[in-house]
């Protein structure tokens, strides 16, 4: 729904929908979580659209609320409550999955250095030894088998 459809709707559908809308952004940051801590980078990638194309809406319907704060000053202190709990159960959600992405990103750059510096030290070690071509045998081999 956009802007102009939600200012003409009562206070109470709007912020019925930012309730509906805040739970659902939760379920994805829920399902984030989920595919964070199984290392299922697919998931969370496919997740992402779906939570943006929310957020939006989202913001849309915030801005509304926004708009129109006096008009909210009058609703159900019960739905405001249940608004702003549910608005930190999503910060608190938000928040453990970028903890869960930091650790992700660390991760991968301690392996990406390590896997630089294992190719560093075997590439400047005396130990890398490399096969030749014997004349006429159409084979790589070590200097070993020189004498077959």
């Amino acid at each position: 729904m956009n802007q102009a459809q939600q200012r003409t709707q009562s206070p109470q559908q709007v912020m019925h929908q930012l309730c509906t809308q805040t739970q659902s952004l939760i379920d994805i940051a829920e399902q984030e979580s989920q595919a964070l801590v199984q290392n299922d980078l697919l998931a969370f990638a496919v997740l992402q659209d779906e939570k943006e194309s929310l957020s939006t809406r989202y913001q849309n319907t915030a801005q509304t609320f926004q708009d129109r704060l006096n008009e909210f000053r009058n609703v159900n202190q019960i739905s405001i409550t249940r608004l702003e709990k549910l608005q930190e159960e999503l910060r608190t959600a938000s928040e453990e999955n970028n903890v869960l992405l930091q650790r992700i990103e660390q991760g991968a750059k301690t392996a990406i250095k390590t896997g630089t510096e294992n190719a560093y030290t075997f590439g400047t070690s005396d130990r890398a030894t490399f096969p030749t071509r014997q004349t006429g045998s159409g084979d790589y081999c070590s200097h070993e088998t020189e004498g077959r």
